[in-house]
């Protein structure tokens, strides 16, 4: 048995590894974005007794893999029931020296990943030359990241675009234990003059 990440454990020899997160049931493997599913696994899915690694990934040269992942509950929670063991996303280089293409269906091949894009938010309180032209954004505020407190209250703050008369709020979750939610209204029409 090896733990080399807390809360991850790794059983078996070089014929069959079984791994468990949390002492949970199997993990979900993820590579590259899309979810592989495991063929030869006793054991694969049942509560406590982990899951063995798929031959994909197994299998792929140590060289070829840019990053590891862990996922641990309730933050698996976001891929759904197939996330309750928790999931481990592998990520593989991309245009450096050997590439790693896996064959998933005949009509599909991966391309990599994409690097996180960074949501411009201006901060009007601070003076800059940018803020100086008309600010017509659509999408006001986004944070993929809000934790509620004790109450299951968050605040939120964003500046207004210049043209906005109407603001519709999106909102979508996930409680602790897993469960989506989601939230939809319109506001300030009545309130504000027409231009």
């Amino acid at each position: 048995m090896v733990q080399l990440f807390p809360g991850v454990i790794v059983m078996g020899d070089n014929r069959r590894r079984i791994v468990t997160i949390m002492s949970g049931g199997a993990p979900l493997w993820v590579l590259n974005g899309v979810a592989i599913s495991n063929s030869g696994s006793g054991g694969f899915g049942e509560v406590g007794m982990g899951g063995a690694v798929p031959a994909i990934i197994e299998n792929m040269l140590i060289f070829d893999v840019e990053r590891l992942e862990i996922l641990k509950p309730p933050r698996s929670a976001i891929w759904g029931a197939r996330g309750a063991g928790g999931v481990i996303l592998v990520y593989t280089k991309k245009g450096e020296g050997r590439t790693y293409n896996p064959v998933l269906s005949p009509e599909f091949s991966i391309a990599g990943h994409a690097f996180a894009k960074e949501f411009y938010s201006p901060k009007y309180d601070v003076e800059d030359d940018r803020h100086k032209a008309p600010d017509y954004r659509a999408t006001l505020y986004w944070n993929p990241n809000i934790i509620t407190d004790e109450n299951g209250n968050a605040k939120v703050e964003f500046f207004n675009s210049d043209t906005a008369i109407e603001i519709q709020v999106s909102i979508e979750g996930l409680s602790e234990n897993g469960i989506p939610g989601t939230y939809l209204e319109t506001f300030g029409a009545e309130n504000q003059p027409q231009r």
